[in-house]
């Protein structure tokens, strides 16, 4: 009896595996998006606000920034650390189960509009917000790349 089983078992066992190896091929699923691992890219606009801000934030998988305000352009890499905190942050955001656009009832002509991208190897997503109606999860995200704006803007 106890041979049987354990046949039995590892029949199961044999089973179970190719079946957590076939169903996501057919069904196009790739697994969770990694963001500490796979190529990730980010554009990230901010626009309007009582300071009439126009800025362009762009980041590739290697962490090189292309920077365009309204008054200068530049480029610079981001430290290791500073591309790994901000890719810790938009894990911990959900960036990608977050909605496409958070707006507020009111729309002030003195509100900042932002819109992040963030494309994680074959995904992509993107998320429009404005003051007054920024998701908790998203508010860190915006914070660090305002951060980087302001301290490599000219």
């Amino acid at each position: 009896m106890n041979i049987k089983w354990g046949r039995a078992f590892i029949v199961l066992a044999i089973y179970i595996s190719v079946i957590a190896v076939l169903v996501p091929a057919f069904c196009g699923c790739q697994g969770a998006l990694s963001y500490m691992d796979d190529e990730m890219s980010v554009y990230y606009q901010r626009d309007g606000g009582i300071a009439g801000l126009n800025d362009r934030l762009t980041i590739d998988d290697n962490g090189h920034c292309t920077l365009q305000t309204k008054n200068s352009e530049s480029e610079f890499n981001l430290t290791l650390d500073d591309w790994q905190q901000l890719r810790r942050l938009f894990q911990e955001a959900d960036f990608f189960s977050l909605h496409s656009e958070y707006l507020p009832d009111n729309i002030g002509a003195d509100r900042i509009e932002y819109t992040v991208t963030c494309r994680i190897s074959d995904k992509e997503h993107t998320v429009r917000t404005m003051d007054g109606a920024i998701p908790e999860a998203l508010a860190p995200v915006l914070s660090q790349l305002g951060r980087i704006i302001s301290d490599n803007s000219g």
